[in-house]
């Protein structure tokens, strides 16, 4: 077992230090994945073990002339069913402009012990996905569109579609390793490549916990951003993270535990200066209530 637990430890270290020199073209939505993992992996549903409900909001400023500003909402109802299994309802909102994404993930995970210090979970998700985009109201009129095409005036047009995900989490002792498959039907619209999560969690002294993690995604174009974070935490009650991601962005954040209250802030911005003379800053804020 001792064997096993440094070759885990040996490919967390690889992954946290040399996943970020790989190319990418994807920008990750969910920065506060350490508060927020079953957004980011359906065996994660009832990690908590009690009733927990989540909010969150962001946002991305655009600084091209007459460019929306991206927004992405989410909430979750994590729910307890057995001892071992749980449940969790996502509903995702992304809007920019008149253009719109709306997506209803029902999850169940089910967790096993393999020993006193090891467990596995593997989670299913069934996936409602909405598209839809008004023509007549999502374009301004200029040199490059006239509003009386007639592709135009048919004022909107959307499209249905379901998909499915699995995904697996194995934790050993202050160790996990996260892998989901996000789009088992390829729907274009998602990532239909592999996530995967991993971090490990250091106790510096009494007060302070240090966690090292590294999220990783693919996009449709088989390009790969992944997102090395630490996070800094002070007796589980307050915590301050930062981040860098092979898409050259910053992102650094802070939370605050209060009771069964979380709250979680984070603010990334890029550090390429082509890239960011069209994109501003994102900022997500979530608010997390365990019963």
């Amino acid at each position: 077992m001792k064997n096993i637990s440094k070759r885990v430890f040996y490919l967390l270290s690889f992954t946290i230090f040399f996943a970020p020199l790989a190319h990418a073209q994807f920008q990750l939505s969910n920065r506060l994945f350490k508060d927020n993992k079953t957004a980011i992996n359906v065996g994660y549903a009832g990690e908590f073990e009690k009733i927990r409900i989540a909010g969150v909001y962001g946002i991305t400023s655009k600084k091209i002339d007459d460019a929306q500003n991206l927004v992405w909402q989410q909430a979750i109802l994590d729910l307890p069913l057995a001892k071992k299994v749980a449940m969790a309802t996502l509903f995702t909102n992304v809007k920019q402009g008149d253009f719109t994404q709306f997506e209803i993930k029902q999850a169940f995970a089910y967790k096993i012990d393999i020993s006193d210090s090891q467990s596995l979970s593997a989670g299913l998700g069934i996936t409602f996905n909405k598209q839809s985009v008004h023509y007549s109201n999502g374009f301004d009129p200029n040199d490059n569109v006239d509003l009386e095409d007639p592709y135009l005036l048919e004022n909107s047009f959307s499209k249905d579609g379901f998909d499915m995900e699995v995904g697996f989490v194995y934790k050993y002792k202050k160790l996990q390793v996260a892998l989901a498959l996000p789009s088992l039907l390829k729907q274009k619209q998602k990532n239909t490549g592999l996530t995967a999560y991993t971090e490990y969690e250091f106790k510096l002294n009494e007060k302070f916990d240090l966690t090292p993690s590294v999220l990783m995604q693919e996009a449709q174009n088989k390009k790969v951003e992944a997102l090395t974070s630490f996070n800094l935490s002070y007796i589980k009650k307050a915590s301050f993270q930062i981040g860098y991601s092979n898409f050259k962005q910053v992102a650094m954040g802070f939370g605050v535990n209060y009771k069964k209250i979380n709250f979680a802030y984070n603010y990334s911005f890029s550090s390429n200066s082509e890239f960011k003379s069209l994109v501003g800053s994102t900022q997500q804020i979530g608010l997390f209530f365990s019963i």
